[in-house]
């Protein structure tokens, strides 16, 4: 359901939304946990964000809004009266829009697919009927929740929120459009009262939206809904129109929705186009190096990429925006990348994208295929690094960037660099954490010559992960070409393995 649930966001206007609800999900067998809302602009209460702020100026404000904790509580309260009817109804923990980030995603597997539903809020800053770009889905929010999507092998992704891109903010509108196009292969909308299908193929992939018809009593507007099928490993979503009459059986086939589909009973087929999701500990650390090959750049050269990337050239673009070129050239503007710390962890992610293809990723269950995934993260990494003339300092900044995204390629898992471990604590030593298998292995990255202070570090981290495995990667100096490194069991106070991998 994509928003404008109530007509002005008020408390008493959820009970005949909650009896709704039950009663569709009653009639079609749907569980709550299968049941997706997200909130509309007649979901806010507009006495409540009367004296809010109604815009953001920047990506900045926009970062700091979608990032900081306590950041949306104000805004929140907007939306308590829907928040609290949809958590009753539908379950405590759902982010039913409200969550960001991550926290937005919900993984569903139906038929051996995984499908991924990412909710977000389209109505931080509806307020009035002036809310065209004024509105904001935040780059930030869809970014972290593609990251979450790419980390789950999720099949096939879907993303909700109540109004169409148009209606962002402009500074909002091109990225989190962009971002829809690299991770999700359907959106769901509504808010302008009729049907609205399309299928969107760009270089970074595309998505189907859907849009529905009104579905409210007294609509000037016709009342329609669509049925929809996804076939997630055919990459296709078939779409049947109905619309509301009137009389005993007021729902019928909407032949005018695809009026050349007679054929096809009237219903139309649309292709989802193939896209290649990064996981997040290829994706951080690409951005990380992105950032810090910009930064080196001239000022003439940064502004020359933010024009190639649709931006102004007066305002540089963002770091995460960036993402979008680098993936897709072998030069940063004029900069020769393959001698740089950035090229070195494109070409380790390319080479990670080729096993993947192959099936050649390693499934790590114990102490011996850590082993073997080490080995093979470690050639990659040495190979790679002596394609290329690094320089020391170069070797060093981006050394643990380039071993993440080397081991991130050869195994098969959820990898997670420098996550939080339990109960909010933070590792003092986990650049990597990997999650296989019903298990989770830490990873951490350091210098030769501080192995002993990292290997007790180390012990500290894997019973604060609960993990059963866990590897000390050291990165030595910088040294002629060699595709060779050294692995060998650890001698701790752990009675959880480890390895030492010398590279």
């Amino acid at each position: 359901m994509t928003g404008d649930l109530a007509r002005t966001g008020k408390p008493e206007q959820y009970g005949l939304v909650v009896e709704l609800f039950k009663a569709l999900m009653d009639r079609t067998g749907v569980p709550p946990e299968r049941f997706f809302v997200v909130p509309g602009n007649h979901d806010v209460d507009r006495d409540v964000g009367r004296w809010l702020l109604r815009t953001l100026s920047s990506d900045e404000e926009a970062i700091t809004f979608f990032e900081a904790a306590g950041s949306r509580g104000f805004h929140a309260q907007k939306l308590a009266a829907y928040r609290q009817s949809m958590k009753s109804l539908l379950g405590a923990a759902r982010p039913l829009g409200i969550g960001v980030g991550e926290d937005s995603v919900e993984v569903v597997e139906i038929r051996g697919v995984r499908l991924a539903i990412a909710a977000f809020n389209s109505a931080w800053f509806a307020q009035g009927d002036d809310d065209k770009e004024k509105l904001w889905v935040g780059e930030a929010n869809v970014m972290r929740a593609v990251d979450k999507i790419a980390d789950e092998e999720a099949a096939f992704a879907i993303a909700m929120f109540h109004h169409p891109f148009s209606d962002l903010h402009p500074l909002d509108r091109e990225l989190v459009e962009r971002w829809c196009e690299r991770g999700f292969d359907m959106v769901l909308r509504g808010h302008l009262h009729t049907d609205r299908t399309r299928s969107i193929a760009t270089q970074r992939g595309g998505f189907v939206e859907v849009a529905a018809p009104a579905a409210y009593q007294g609509s000037k507007w016709g009342n329609g809904c669509f049925v929809g099928e996804i076939r997630a490993k055919a990459r296709t979503v078939r779409l049947r129109p109905y619309m509301y009459t009137s009389g005993p059986d007021p729902w019928v086939l909407d032949t005018r929705v695809f009026p050349d589909d007679a054929e096809d009973g009237y219903c139309h087929t649309f292709a989802v186009p193939a896209k290649k999701r990064t996981k997040s500990s290829v994706g951080a650390p690409l951005r990380a190096a992105t950032a810090a090959a910009m930064r080196s750049l001239p000022e003439e050269q940064q502004k020359a990429i933010t024009r190639q990337v649709g931006g102004n050239s007066d305002q540089l673009a963002s770091e995460l925006s960036l993402v979008d070129v680098i993936r897709g050239i072998n030069y940063l503007g004029n900069v020769d990348m393959r001698d740089s710390g950035l090229g070195w962890v494109v070409a380790i992610t390319r080479a990670g994208d080729a096993l993947d293809r192959a099936g050649h990723r390693i499934k790590v269950t114990d102490v011996h295929t850590l082993a073997d995934a080490l080995v093979a993260a470690s050639r990659l990494f040495l190979e790679e690094s002596a394609r290329r003339k690094l320089t020391k300092d170069t070797y060093e900044r981006t050394g643990c960037t380039a071993f993440t995204a080397a081991f991130a390629a050869t195994v098969a898992g959820r990898v997670m660099p420098d996550q939080t471990l339990r109960d909010g604590l933070r590792s003092e030593s986990a650049d990597i954490i990997l999650e296989t298998m019903g298990q989770r292995v830490v990873i951490d990255i350091a210098r030769a010559a501080e192995e002993v202070v990292h290997l007790n570090r180390l012990s500290r981290s894997i019973d604060l992960a609960g993990a059963k495995l866990g590897a000390l990667v050291l990165l030595g100096p910088l040294a002629p070409p060699s595709d060779r490194s050294e692995i060998t069991r650890a001698m701790s106070n752990a009675d959880v393995p480890i390895l030492i991998v010398r590279l």
